[in-house]
């Protein structure tokens, strides 16, 4: 069995002192998840105007006599096409505010900036505390475990 310890932590040293010596630590998205959400929202947008065009086909092969659910077709149609354009607006405005989003670890405790650069929302989380989990783990590894109340400043 092979036992992997934390890159640059030594064996057997407090995790506080470690945490203290490394600095922040933060952590952002991924540009190219940004990107597929932005893009899952294009996409979300060309499923809408699809689902428009059927909408209004359906409606008007709907006012032959022929068709008698034609109508609820095209609600169903009307309510498929109101759907991928909110996915649409949804997913771009995701995207566009995830490109912002940060957290930084350091020895204050955890701030979160979640929002847009319009619209900047900010939470923090105090007292990084450290805890070996178990004896064994001790000489291994260290967890750090955040402990706060949301909101709090």
């Amino acid at each position: 069995m092979t036992e992997f310890t934390a890159v640059g932590v030594s064996m057997g040293a407090d995790p506080r002192i470690e945490l203290q010596r490394s600095g922040p630590i933060v952590l952002r998205n991924s540009k190219l998840l940004c990107l597929l959400t932005r893009l899952g929202g294009v996409v979300g947008g060309l499923l809408a105007v699809v689902m428009g065009v059927l909408c209004v086909a359906v409606l008007v092969d709907s006012l032959s006599p022929v068709s008698g659910s034609g109508l609820l077709n095209a609600v169903w149609c009307a309510f498929a096409a109101l759907s991928f354009g909110v996915l649409c607006i949804r997913l771009w405005k995701l995207g566009r505010d995830m490109v912002n989003f940060q957290v930084v670890l350091d020895q204050s405790g955890v701030h979160f900036s979640l929002g847009s650069k319009q619209e900047p929302v900010e939470s923090f989380l105090p007292g990084i505390r450290s805890r070996p989990s178990s004896a064994a783990a001790r000489a291994t590894h260290s967890n750090i475990l955040s402990e706060g109340r949301m909101g709090a400043r």
